[in-house]
């Protein structure tokens, strides 16, 4: 559970865990970064229509990958986990969520105050010997669209790591 300071700022509980290999339904792009909201939106609409057409479920919230590219544009692959492979439709594709260590912990509030999880993660990496071992995600366990308020939003932030 996450807790705040004196001066309230959002406290962060980070912890090790080992993911399985799961399969997903993704679409991918190349965005801005102020069109990366309304982007998901759509994805994740596409995404859920097309596995219903193809017989498959979804088994868990949305998530996100996020690949900085070199011209300033987030490379942005956005999926849900399925209970079996999907076909490729639609602009939408299989993939999976690999099987790793990680380290996760939960964000509540807005998107745009989410720097200083990354902060403390990457602090937690270093006091533990650990590095990044590939593109963080973020899964979404609120719907904007259903839920206004975003300070209650809540995000948990995967990060893949290995010792150094």
């Amino acid at each position: 559970m996450n807790t705040r300071d004196a001066d309230d700022v959002q406290m962060y509980s980070i912890s090790l865990r080992h993911q399985y290999k799961c399969l997903t339904a993704v679409m991918q792009a190349n965005v801005g970064a102020d069109a990366i909201g309304q982007w998901l939106g759509g994805a994740y609409s596409r995404i859920e229509g097309e596995t219903k057409k193809q017989g498959a479920r979804l088994m868990g919230p949305p998530f996100a990958r996020f690949h900085p590219l070199a011209d300033g544009s987030i490379g942005v692959e956005a999926g849900f986990p399925v209970d079996r492979i999907v076909r490729k439709a639609d602009g939408i594709r299989p993939s999976t969520l690999p099987e790793t260590e990680m380290i996760t912990t939960t964000h509540v509030g807005p998107y745009a105050e989410m720097k200083p999880v990354y902060d403390a993660m990457g602090s937690w990496l270093s006091e533990h010997q650990c590095e990044a071992d590939g593109d963080p995600w973020e899964i979404y366990f609120t719907d904007p669209g259903e839920v206004p308020d975003a300070e209650q939003w809540r995000t948990a932030i995967v990060q893949p790591c290995r010792p150094r």
